[in-house]
């Protein structure tokens, strides 16, 4: 069996989008544009960012046996990731309502069902052995703790990827020991210290050799590996959707690291990827521009460019 560089152990979701004038407020009422259905998911995404950039990327989740399940392994395979640890159950596939406002921020509405991640009775613990970079969101804390235990014993690298509502401080050295790589957002950041710098050292004495808190447009602050603070600034585009936006900045940060990037070449590509993805709706419909992607990198004077296929 040839296994994928780069796993992410996550979920799949269907996203249906809906434009709003505003977020609504309680007891008002809005009339909103129906725009559509699109593949998302946190650990779907990120894979698609991956195989999008020429990486080898595979996806462990569940996903319900009916229409939208299948449409949705169907677009990863299209995408070249690898959907060999996707198991279809009986549960319906999680779906979420995305408000999108005219900037193109998104509020999520999540639908959840048993088919929001892993099966772990059927998870294959072998393949932990084979790749070299594990991705994993919030979940089931003691699976999750296993995986990151396990990918370490094995040499290989992992992340993660934190938001704010899906976690609590006492939760965290459980959850950020044998990590490589921790995602944060703004909001975990204040959450978690009084500025990014204090967040980020506090979260990296818990076990993350590199610390990445995302900015949205005012780019992420990174505090690598070898103890260095780096703000890398965002890019001006024209906001359609950010939906997905963090997903596709945490695939393309792995994928700088298998190339053998440093953390902040890895940070440049990660803006970049994450802001092209923003020039669409849906969160996966602007991943594959690897052409403007390589055009803006060299305009910029990235020195990795010739490093996107």
């Amino acid at each position: 069996m040839n296994y994928p560089d780069y796993l992410a152990i996550g979920d799949i979701s269907v996203d249906i989008a809906a434009r709003v004038p505003h977020i609504p407020g309680v007891d008002e009422k809005l009339q909103v544009e129906a725009i559509g259905e699109f593949q998302g998911g946190m650990g779907a995404n990120a894979a698609a960012a991956v195989a999008a950039l020429g990486g080898s990327a595979g996806l462990a989740t569940s996903v319900g046996r009916d229409a939208r399940g299948q449409a949705a392994i169907d677009d990863l395979n299209r995408r070249g990731v690898d959907t060999r640890l996707i198991h279809q159950i009986d549960d319906p596939t999680f779906w979420t309502l995305a408000l999108l406002t005219p900037g193109g921020e998104k509020t999520l509405i999540e639908f959840p069902s048993a088919a929001i991640s892993v099966d772990w009775n059927q998870f294959d613990w072998t393949v932990l052995k084979h790749v070299r970079f594990v991705h994993v969101i919030p979940g089931d804390i003691d699976q999750n703790e296993r995986v990151l235990a396990e990918a370490h014993q094995h040499g290989s690298r992992s992340s993660l990827d934190l938001e704010a509502t899906m976690f609590s401080l006492d939760d965290l050295p459980r959850r950020l020991a044998n990590l490589d790589v921790l995602f944060m957002n703004r909001g975990c950041s204040e959450k978690i210290g009084s500025d990014l710098s204090t967040a980020a050292r506090r979260v990296r004495d818990m076990g993350p050799k590199v610390v990445v808190t995302t900015l949205g447009a005012d780019g992420c602050f990174v505090l690598d590996r070898h103890d260095n603070e780096t703000h890398v600034p965002g890019h001006v585009v024209h906001v359609l959707d950010t939906t997905g936006a963090g997903d596709c900045f945490a695939g393309s940060f792995a994928y700088g690291l298998l190339c053998g990037w440093d953390d902040v070449q890895c940070a440049e590509l990660a803006n970049l990827s994450a802001a092209i993805s923003t020039t669409a709706i849906g969160s996966r419909e602007a991943v594959m521009d690897c052409q403007r992607l390589r055009t803006l990198a060299r305009e910029k004077g990235y020195s990795w460019w010739e490093g996107i296929r």
